[in-house]
């Protein structure tokens, strides 16, 4: 680092794993297309959770970003999401609905349905690859 003295903080700064950010931090890299940054949250959610957690949650924004594509106004989306039409988070998904195309929506809930198959059915190992190609995968279908 150019003379000079690597500190604590200097590493902890850069390899400690981050279990306090929330995992819509994951889910805002994916739905934003920043592979990079999906991959490096992915890695840090799985040291400190489950990969189910994450399927489930991805299902959710896949499903409300479909009801917001078909939605013909704003309050009809928060409407049937069930979600506080005052929220950040719904009106950050009303205005994301054009992002992806109806075949990416497609694409991401079939992904998502093969890679919960995958978790429930095979070897442990193979679980990181999966996630890893689905968080790919969605990042170019999702943005």
């Amino acid at each position: 680092m150019g003379g000079r003295t690597i500190s604590a903080a200097d590493v902890a700064d850069r390899f400690t794993n981050r279990p306090d950010e929330p995992m819509w931090f994951l889910g805002d890299a994916i739905m934003s297309g920043n592979q990079g940054e999906a991959l490096r949250r992915l890695s840090d959610f799985l040291q400190h959770q489950h990969p189910l957690i994450l399927l489930s949650y991805l299902e959710g924004q896949v499903r409300k970003r479909s009801l917001a594509t078909i939605a013909p106004d704003y309050e009809t989306f928060a409407e049937w999401a069930s979600a506080d039409s005052n929220s950040y988070a719904t009106k950050k998904i009303w205005q994301a609905k054009n992002r992806a195309s109806t075949s990416g929506l497609a694409n991401s809930l079939r992904a998502l349905a093969r890679s919960d198959l995958t978790l429930k059915t095979q070897p442990e190992a193979t679980h990181r690859v999966t996630l890893e190609r689905l968080t790919v995968a969605m990042c170019r279908w999702m943005s």
